[in-house]
């Protein structure tokens, strides 16, 4: 393994527990000599949050059902938010004729079953996409972060 990753690894796996954004950490890792493609970064600080060990099975869960409190992730979203929501939002492009997916997410101060997350999503969000001659399809929710120190 080169240097410049080793060092980028070992600062991502000391800096997770710190309540640090992605970029954050992967700008914290730049400026100390580290290199690693974006996209492993945000894979590999995904694995060690636990966002991958739980988005399979809030996949799976019904539109009537929330998210358990042990499957959040506690981080700090700072004044954003009760909870940040992620998930894979598609949409159909008039431009290309064609259905995409688009991880994304967003803040809130609800704690909600799954499916009142995805309307919400759809009615705050989807006017926006329309602009840019996309219609938004679904959401389905993949994870949920709770703000460190605040009420659930």
């Amino acid at each position: 393994m080169p240097l410049a990753k080793a060092i980028a690894k070992t600062v991502i796996e000391k800096t997770v527990g710190m309540g640090m954004s992605g970029r954050a950490i992967i700008r914290r890792f730049q400026a100390l000599g580290g290199k690693m493609r974006r996209e492993d970064a945000i894979n590999y600080i995904r694995k060690l949050e636990s966002r991958v060990k739980y988005e399979p099975l809030i996949q799976k869960l019904n539109m009537n059902q929330t998210v358990p409190r042990g499957w959040m992730v506690e981080t700090d979203l700072g004044n954003q938010g009760k909870y940040r929501v992620f998930g894979q939002a598609t949409f159909w492009d008039e431009q290309t004729q064609d259905y995409f997916q688009q991880r994304v997410s967003f803040y809130t101060d609800d704690y909600s079953n799954t499916g009142e997350y995805s309307d919400a999503f759809g009615k705050h969000f989807g006017s926006l996409y329309q602009e840019e001659d996309m219609e938004f399809i679904d959401f389905k929710q993949g994870g949920l972060e709770h703000n460190v120190g605040w009420e659930y």
